[in-house]
């Protein structure tokens, strides 16, 4: 929906879990590698692509967490709201 308004390199900077000291969280890890998308590619129709971060994300079992590896950015979400 950004991307439609024009809004490009929308990033969550900071994140931080919202109450201190909250309970760990133990599941089966899905993995995933982020790389940023050009921006000259980072298209809707990209989005369906077998390799996207989203197709990652929709084939993704119930009850695992994602575990990503952003490429040593560690002040950015990659995605999610």
């Amino acid at each position: 929906l950004l991307l439609k308004k024009g809004l490009r390199n929308v990033w969550l900077r900071g994140t931080r879990p919202i109450r201190p000291g909250q309970s760990r969280l133990v599941a089966r890890a899905f993995t995933l590698r982020f790389v940023p998308a050009r921006e000259d590619l980072a298209t809707p129709a990209s989005w369906s692509s077998p390799i996207s971060t989203r197709a990652a994300i929709e084939a993704m079992p119930a009850g695992c967490v994602a575990v990503v590896d952003a490429m040593g950015v560690t002040d950015a979400g990659i995605f999610g709201d």
